[in-house]
């Protein structure tokens, strides 16, 4: 099968897609898929290899991929139409996102072009995205997204909530819920002379930081510090950081700049405790990563993250100070065998249940039933 993947950014400091995408692209290649990769600026390879059997590797570095890995997606630059000229059309393309430009451009290309297009709205369709800038986003849905979100063939959820999300907005199509995968890091925890609670994602008022600050001040535990670690987004973190000092918490939490790579997981391998308080996530794939590493979490209901309590890695508590408190408070006291041990029950859990190959497997499938026969955009159980 001939896929196209597109998507806003391959910058891993714009968010999950960045590092999911690119995941499940290589696994589908994997699978004996000839995909491609496209996004805005990316750079593409256009140079044939020595042999001319094959292009080069890529000039693009993709989010947890090494060279070899990144050799097999056919990563696409320039305009959307010069990517499809240079990977001739696919049987069918997915496209992670919607809102942008970008996203408007596949549409039209895909529906001038008879090609069956996947949408996967990555959170962006959930309540409080929807309304976070409502004005815009209703203009938006009024001009173009609402068209280009219902003549798609069929739409991709990464949870059930995200997909019950969807079916209450009115949409008919086939749905195919498929969760992000994640890879199993080789690390090993390292004890420190402080236990660190670690936040690792980008600084945005959805992800409830705000919450986290109060809820920390409430308790002033002694020997743990806070490490926030993300891109900042539209100044938050000068925000944050003002709310930290008039909260005396500044001996106790850092703000750092974004990880990637090893950094990345060295530093959820040693923390003790991993913290999303979101107000929502369609996944929250640094859940999966934080789990993956060995170390326990504290999500919220706004997350689709509910096994935490049924494989005991975890806390899943409302979105609101008192509760995130609350979890906070048991978390926080628990013992350093107590906290490994649920860190191990979740490496378990991401291991058998977000391994990426069985992700691309159902995706491939969902793939294959869509080309049996024309898509019907209008019916379907999903």
């Amino acid at each position: 099968m001939k896929i196209l993947h597109t998507v806003a950014s391959l910058d891993p400091s714009s968010g999950g897609p960045a590092r999911s995408v690119p995941q499940l692209a290589l696994a589908l290649a994997k699978r004996g898929n000839e995909v491609g990769l496209w996004a805005p600026g990316a750079e593409g390879r256009r140079q044939k290899g020595e042999d001319g059997s094959r292009e080069a590797a890529s000039m693009t570095l993709l989010a947890d991929l090494d060279a070899e890995e990144a050799s097999l997606i056919r990563v696409l630059s320039g305009s959307i139409e010069e990517a499809f000229d240079d990977f001739g059309n696919p049987d069918l393309v997915n496209d992670h996102g919607i809102w942008l430009p970008c996203h408007r451009e596949v549409a039209r290309i895909c529906r001038e072009r008879g090609i069956p297009r996947i949408v996967s709205p990555r959170g962006m369709l959930e309540p409080w995205a929807l309304n976070h800038k409502k004005w815009k986003k209703r203009l938006a849905w009024w001009l173009y997204q609402g068209k280009d979100l219902w003549d798609a063939a069929a739409l991709h959820a990464t949870a059930d909530q995200e997909a019950a999300q969807l079916r209450k907005l009115g949409f008919k199509q086939k749905i195919l819920v498929a969760a992000n995968g994640v890879m199993l890091p080789n690390v090993d925890k390292l004890k420190s002379e402080w236990r660190t609670a670690l936040f690792l994602s980008r600084i945005h008022p959805k992800k409830g930081l705000p919450m986290l600050i109060e809820a920390w001040a409430r308790l002033q535990p002694d020997g743990w510090r806070m490490r926030v670690v993300g891109p900042d987004e539209g100044g938050h973190r000068k925000e944050l950081e003002a709310r930290v000092k008039d909260a005396g918490l500044a001996d106790s939490w850092s703000f750092e700049e974004g990880l990637e790579g090893a950094d990345k997981w060295r530093a959820m391998a040693d923390a003790d405790l991993f913290v999303l308080p979101s107000h929502s996530e369609n996944f929250g794939i640094v859940v999966a990563e934080a789990l993956a590493c060995g170390t326990p979490v504290i999500a919220t209901t706004g997350t689709p993250w509910e096994g935490l309590l049924k494989h005991r890695c975890g806390w899943w508590v409302k979105p609101a100070v008192d509760e995130l408190g609350a979890a906070l408070n048991e978390a926080l006291g628990e013992a350093d065998k107590s906290l490994l041990e649920m860190g191990s029950r979740g490496r378990r859990w991401v291991a058998r249940d977000f391994a990426w190959n069985g992700i691309a497997h159902e995706s491939q499938c969902f793939y294959q039933l869509l080309l049996v026969k024309e898509p019907d955009s209008h019916g379907g159980d999903g």
